[in-house]
């Protein structure tokens, strides 16, 4: 809810989704109903219990159902018809950091749009590496980081330098809460090493 707050939108808590299909189904044709989009948290895996992704298939069309990324994997995009309407549904992965990351990447934006704004994605800026930081060899990742503001005395100028929140699990909540940005690494078996420059999204341009 404070995530979409931030993107400019009023989101309406539904509630703990009910355990049963049909039950779940009620509830989002319901809401899909009264206001301009559903936001899903959870239960996109193959699971016997996990009933959303399946459910999603039923109410409308798929755009996507997977993302090569990391974390946000099972991430899942969804429009259903409603009176004529085609309104959103998007499914982010029940895990704390998935869910936060995917929101920063996919949700975001496109609420923005929907709220008619012209500034739809977060800053980003080129920052070197404090260490060396390992990262996924078979899809895009994004790691939580710090992102400081270094002056160079012999240049005279400020210089930006990034360091990780520590451990990268997706269930590790707090490798999210410390960071101001994420850093973008593309595919790569080899480490960034130390002083390499990557893309840092900010976060939160006020603490820089």
């Amino acid at each position: 809810a404070a995530a979409l707050t931030d993107a400019y939108a009023e989101a309406i808590p539904l509630g703990i989704a009910p355990a049963s299909k049909e039950g779940l189904r009620t509830m989002i044709m319901d809401a899909l109903e009264i206001y301009d989009g559903v936001v899903t948290s959870g239960s996109l895996s193959v699971g016997k219990t996990d009933i959303v992704k399946d459910l999603l298939e039923e109410l409308g069309t798929i755009h996507f159902g997977r993302v090569n990324l990391k974390p946000g994997k099972p991430f899942t995009f969804v429009t259903a018809e409603i009176n004529g309407k085609r309104k959103p549904i998007f499914g982010l992965p029940g895990s704390p950091v998935s869910s936060l990351v995917s929101f920063e990447l996919f949700v975001r934006p496109a609420v923005l749009k929907m709220g008619g704004r012209a500034k739809r994605h977060r800053p980003t800026i080129q920052v070197q590496a404090e260490h060396d930081i390992a990262h996924a060899a078979d899809r895009n990742e994004y790691v939580r980081a710090i992102v400081s503001q270094q002056f160079d005395p012999e240049t005279r100028s400020y210089t930006f330098t990034a360091r990780t929140t520590g451990a990268q699990n997706s269930s590790r909540l707090m490798s999210m809460l410390e960071a101001n940005a994420l850093l973008r690494l593309s595919p790569d078996p080899h480490a960034v090493k130390v002083g390499s420059y990557m893309t840092a999204v900010l976060l939160n341009c006020t603490e820089i």
